[in-house]
């Protein structure tokens, strides 16, 4: 069964539009205030107001990053802002800088400072262990945008990515979605490397071969593993893939690229339904 943070979590992720009291919460819970309050505090560290305000911030930073056809506006109104002066005012609080300044300075790291709330809960659907799938994959025709360079500055390379998928028809409703990472876990900063990509027909061709390069994937075997909530669980499955599955395998790691497919999006949809697939290579 859900913890309380978890249900309270979900709660609000479904109700973020709206301006959400420890009294509203709590009646929903099936808790008295007073109680609610004590159990958030215990599992979160903060009050459920400031898990309010986290967790609104946190989408607002994605959709301002990741969805740029939307305004400041549009924004303060899916996160339960009555206009963008209120939501400005608290984001500047929060982040010590304005929706629109983060809109064109967007970093990873920025957006980091929530997890440390809200890891009991991202964490949470892990505690009943991983689950490995050794499955053989055909071969696969990618279009990428590569990145190098700090993890930092991903969300840039993201979101160019975004932006020439939908100039060029490759939209994510008819398109697969795959994210590779070329570095280990100890790579420096100025060297590492992924890329965004979208699988299509071999038999498409490549539109702007200056901004995004072709990639083929063999056919290889792969360990996979299904992520349902936020990247910070990557580490944890990373974790148990390296330090447990593969050594009590007869399994090693084989040369090329960690694979993981985007399934389900956030902030398309709710935190804890968003889907991916981590794929390592092996023989």
């Amino acid at each position: 069964m859900a913890n309380i943070s978890q249900q309270v979590f979900a709660y609000i992720e479904g109700n973020i539009d709206s301006s959400l009291t420890l009294e509203q919460v709590s009646a929903h819970i099936g808790l008295s205030a007073f109680h609610l309050h004590r159990c958030i505090k215990r599992e979160t560290g903060i009050t459920l107001k400031a898990l309010v305000r986290h967790i609104k911030m946190y989408k607002a930073c994605f959709l301002l990053a990741y969805r740029q056809h939307l305004s400041v506006t549009d924004v303060a109104m899916i996160v339960g802002y009555n206009g963008s002066d209120s939501f400005s005012r608290a984001f500047r609080q929060y982040y010590a800088m304005s929706p629109s300044y983060f809109r064109d300075n967007p970093s990873s790291y920025t957006i980091q400072p929530l997890h440390t709330f809200l890891l009991p809960h991202l964490l949470s659907r892990f505690e009943q262990g991983i689950e490995v799938t050794v499955r053989s994959v055909n071969e696969r025709h990618l279009f990428c945008m590569m990145h190098k360079g700090s993890p930092e500055n991903v969300v840039n390379t993201v979101r160019a990515f975004i932006h020439w998928r939908k100039a060029h028809g490759f939209g994510k409703s008819k398109y697969r979605t795959f994210n590779l990472h070329y570095s280990a876990p100890n790579t420096p900063p100025e060297a590492f490397t992924m890329a965004v990509g979208v699988e299509v027909p071999k038999t498409l061709l490549n539109p702007t071969p200056e901004t995004v390069r072709e990639v083929n994937l063999k056919p290889s075997k792969y360990a996979c593993m299904q992520v349902e909530g936020s990247d910070y669980h990557f580490t944890r499955v990373f974790s148990y893939f390296f330090e447990h599955w593969l050594p009590a395998s007869s399994y090693t790691v084989t040369d090329g690229p960690v694979v993981i497919e985007r399934k389900a999006f956030y902030p398309d949809v709710a935190l804890d339904k968003a889907v991916s697939e981590i794929m390592i290579p092996i023989q």
